[in-house]
């Protein structure tokens, strides 16, 4: 999102009207939601992400304390799986082992 907005700062601009923004896609529900907006009109998400929690993904608004999708503290590392077979520190969500390659 961010190349976008600074895609615009290197187009030469001629005076006269103001130029609106291009319409972008809500990334929670997928409405339509113009290019200078903070927020979906459509559902309140958060438009402009400044962090995401590490469990989930869900954005976290500048101040958050606990992620409000699945109560992760903010900031947390995120959390690794074990292996099985050999035991090695794995990426949450792996489906294979990075170290045995045997499945998680």
């Amino acid at each position: 999102m961010l190349p976008a907005m600074f895609a615009n700062v290197l187009v030469d601009r001629k005076p006269g009207p103001a130029a609106t923004p291009p319409a972008a896609d809500c990334p929670e529900c997928r409405s339509a939601v113009p290019g200078d907006s903070k927020f979906c009109p459509q559902c309140g998400h958060q438009l402009v992400v400044f962090t995401q929690c590490s469990r989930c993904g869900k954005n976290l608004a500048p101040n958050a304390r606990f992620c409000p999708r699945c109560g992760l503290e903010a900031g947390t590392a995120p959390l690794k799986a074990a292996c099985p077979a050999c035991g090695a520190d794995n990426l949450p969500g792996s489906v294979f082992c990075n170290e045995c390659g045997e499945k998680m």
